[in-house]
């Protein structure tokens, strides 16, 4: 899942997904906007049939937390 959450994020943001950590802070590393922020919620969701809010993204904010809450939503 972790794999998963890695590559979501690097399509979202457009970043190498290899560079990309378990500890790595979404919010911190990649910023707010909201409009990205829904994108990989949204693309995270068709995925898995997880329901992700935005404020799971702040309560969930690195990769690993993200992909513990899919794992145990899921």
């Amino acid at each position: 899942m972790v794999r998963f959450i890695k590559e979501c994020v690097a399509q979202t943001y457009q970043a190498d997904a290899d560079g990309l950590r378990e500890d790595t802070n979404i919010i911190e590393e990649f910023g707010t906007k909201s409009m990205q922020r829904l994108a990989l919620c949204a693309l995270i969701e068709n995925e898995t049939d997880v329901v992700l809010s935005l404020g799971d993204m702040g309560k969930y904010p690195t990769i690993g937390e993200l992909a513990d809450f899919v794992i145990q939503e899921g």
